[in-house]
């Protein structure tokens, strides 16, 4: 919800009835992508209730599992498909494979 322009915070504080200190808060609100730490997807979440509204940013974190599952470059799918036709179990080979160190390549 973070808006940079006081008066357009303005026109939505009057159409859902948001008190000054929430505006003023969403006005100093910190972006996900300007926040320091992990990288993750973020989005902001608003809930109304009359006795206790909440907003914040919720973070998605992906988990390894994943991460491994869901690349989908040519070589990583090829390096996958070969990993997981030794194992005994995919799911157990998934576990397996995606929380061995990878080896990174340096030119």
């Amino acid at each position: 919800m973070r808006q940079n322009d006081r008066a357009d915070l303005d026109d939505i504080a009057r159409d859902i009835a948001i008190p000054e200190i929430t505006k003023h808060t969403i006005m100093n609100y910190t972006l996900p992508d300007h926040q320091a730490g992990a990288k993750y997807s973020a989005f902001t979440y608003l809930h109304v209730d009359s006795n206790r509204p909440i907003c914040g940013s919720a973070y998605n974190y992906t988990s390894p599992e994943m991460l491994y599952c869901s690349s989908s470059s040519g070589e990583h799918f090829e390096k996958r498909a070969k990993e997981l036709r030794g194992a005994k179990n995919v799911t157990e080979g998934i576990l397996a494979f995606s929380r061995k160190p990878q080896l990174v390549e340096t030119t």
